[in-house]
Formats: structure tokens, sequence, C-alpha cells
């Protein structure tokens, strides 16, 4: 239980709210969807004291990559942003992640937003099934595996079953992103003589990119996502 006083959680103003199509410090050598269970959810403030957040934290459950492995994100879930649009949108992401119906987000706009006590809805979570997209990031010099999206159940097991939920492998990131790095042209320095015509820095050959890794092993479909959660009405999510 949060010892801060909180911000309830309202979904006022999503009353046409769509879940996101489209960091923890664990580690992932391969971009894509993951299957992870959520075992943290807490709920607190951002540092400046101005929205409500959630550290939430999941282990993937994907046997053929990063099994084990287990990431954080803070998901915001009060407040607003520049456009003054309400940011409980991330935090209706991650429940629809977890099978909540977009639809009861909806409803729940439609009648007062809620006004739910986040830390119950965040005890709710636990333990349930959740979807996420991974991609890397680079922090303090340090290149890491980042929460970008909680996504749709279905995206996910669409794209398992056709053997397409995993990106770019991090040899293959590096090379992508050492390619798009600008190349600085050499100055021209003035010695005080006759001024010599500059050196055009020579091109440089864009390092060949390495063949993707061999597909996984066909991937057998997983169960249907968190079905008892499917239909949730309030307080449930």
């Amino acid at each position: 239980m949060s010892q801060q006083q909180l911000p309830p959680l309202s979904f006022l103003g999503l009353d046409d709210y769509k879940p996101y199509e489209g960091g923890g410090h664990g580690f992932v050598p391969q971009e894509g969807l993951y299957k992870v269970i959520v075992d943290r959810a807490d709920a607190g403030l951002t540092k400046d004291g101005t929205k409500g957040s959630v550290k939430v934290g999941g282990t993937i459950q994907d046997v053929d990559m990063g099994a084990g492995v287990h990431l954080m994100d803070d998901v915001l879930y009060s407040g607003v942003d520049s456009n003054g649009k309400n940011l409980a949108r991330q935090f209706a992401d991650f429940l629809v992640s977890t099978g909540t119906d977009p639809a009861v987000i909806r409803q729940q706009a439609a009648t007062g937003g809620g006004n739910l006590k986040i830390d119950d809805v965040c005890a709710q979570l636990i333990g349930r099934t959740a979807y996420i997209e991974l991609k890397f990031d680079t922090y303090n010099g340090e290149t890491r595996s980042k929460i970008a999206n909680w996504i749709l159940p279905e995206r996910y097991l669409k794209a398992a079953e056709k053997n397409q939920h995993r990106g770019m492998t991090l040899e293959q990131w590096v090379k992508t992103k050492a390619a798009a790095a600008p190349v600085g042209a050499l100055s021209a320095v003035n010695l005080g003589g006759p001024v010599a015509a500059p050196v055009a820095a020579a091109p440089v050959a864009a390092a060949p990119f390495a063949a993707p890794a061999a597909p996984n092993a066909p991937f057998a479909a997983p169960a249907a996502p968190n079905a008892a959660h499917a239909a949730h009405a309030f307080p449930n999510l």
C-alpha cells in the first residue's frame, strides 16, 4: 500500500479510447514482441510530483528468447500531456494488454472517469499475463532493452503464429545505428600562408549488413490470453 497521498485513477476524457497499436534494465538480445507475467505494480508519483505513475515489473515467459529476464516500466496513470490529454491512456494500454476489454475503459470515461483507488487497481494486476514490444535503447552510454509499448494480446498471438514476433538482433541494431550516423567533414585550418583547398573527407563505406539470424523454431501458439479477465467489469479490471 502506498504511503503517499495518491491521485485516483480516472478515465475522464477517454470516451474514444483505442489501444495503442504500434524501461526496465533487464537485457534481451533481440527486439520484438514478448509475453510477461506481471509481478510488480507499485503506485507512486513522478519525480516532480505532478503526475501519478505505476512502476510495473514483468518477467518474460517466451522460452525461445529472454526467458526469465525481468523488465521494469514506469506507466503514467494521471496528469495531462502538453495538449491537455489525460495521460491515463498509458495505463489503459497496460490494462488492455493484461486482458481488460477496451470497452470497459470507454464505459468508465463516459460515466465520470471512474475515480478508482489506484492501489486497489494495481493489486488486481499481479500474476496476470501481459504483452510488450521491446526495443533497444541507449542510456548513459549503456545499451539496454526498453519496454516501448504495452500491446494487445491479439497482436502478439498473430505475430507469433507466423513466427514474425522477433525484430532486430543487437548486432543488426548497432550496424543500422552506425550506418545512420552523420560523418563530419574535415575543416580547413588557416595557418597564415596561402589558403589551400579544403580536404574532403574520404567516403566511408557502410558496414555490410549481417544476414538475419536463422528463424526461430516454429512457434507453438500459446494459450488464449487471460480469458478470465477478458470481460471484466469494474471494480474488477
